[in-house]
């Protein structure tokens, strides 16, 4: 099953769909995704399974480098979410590096995205580095969001002030120390873009 599952991702690389183009990805692509969050959600709560989860989420970011419109499908996706919130340090640092290496092969990757699933990464990245006290987990969730300064560039930081915005909100109740960090970590990226607007830097 894992292995079909692998190959049909495979399958939609490369591929093209000629007269059926609008099928192809509207209705194959995202149920093929699916079917790859569903199994890999299944996964990653059997250790045993560890590396099966890992040949699967290999597959989901192919496909997502292929295919950069499926990336709001994955990132409100029940089945990711479930993946999400696993306190397994190993399945957190694993989806982490998938994003990471995808931002990092294909550097039209995040610009291509629209703001909302940009804000949904940037979520993923600093609620992973809010709950997580592993530090390869932290240290992952803090070079996802540089990559996502350095490669958006100006359109970055809008976006960042409106998701600062969000999460104050959202962690008025909670997480107050963590999230001091957290905010920490804006001010130093604020700094950084306003020295990037100033040199003619950053996009």
């Amino acid at each position: 099953m894992i292995l079909l599952t692998c190959l049909s991702s495979s399958c939609c690389v490369g591929v093209e769909p000629g007269r059926r183009s609008e099928a192809f990805h509207k209705l194959l692509l995202p149920s093929v995704m699916d079917g790859l969050l569903s199994l890999a959600s299944l996964l990653m709560s059997h250790a045993e399974h560890v590396s099966h989860f890992k040949k699967v989420m290999d597959s989901v970011g192919w496909l997502l480098s292929a295919h950069t419109h499926l990336t709001s499908q994955v990132l409100s996706s029940i089945h990711y979410e479930q993946i999400q919130m696993c306190e397994d340090a190993s399945v957190c640092l694993l989806c982490m590096q998938l994003w990471i290496q995808i931002c990092t092969v294909s550097r039209g990757f995040l610009p291509s995205l629209t703001d909302d699933s940009i804000l949904l990464l940037l979520n993923e990245a600093v609620g992973q580095l809010a709950v997580m006290s592993d530090s390869a987990v932290g240290g992952a969730s803090i070079k996802l969001i540089l990559l996502m300064a350095s490669q958006l560039g100006f359109r970055f930081r809008p976006l960042l002030m409106s998701f600062k915005g969000q999460a104050q909100a959202r962690f008025e109740h909670g997480w107050r120390e963590v999230f001091k960090n957290i905010s920490s970590l804006f001010v130093t990226l604020q700094v950084w873009m306003a020295s990037c607007s100033k040199t003619g830097r950053g996009g």
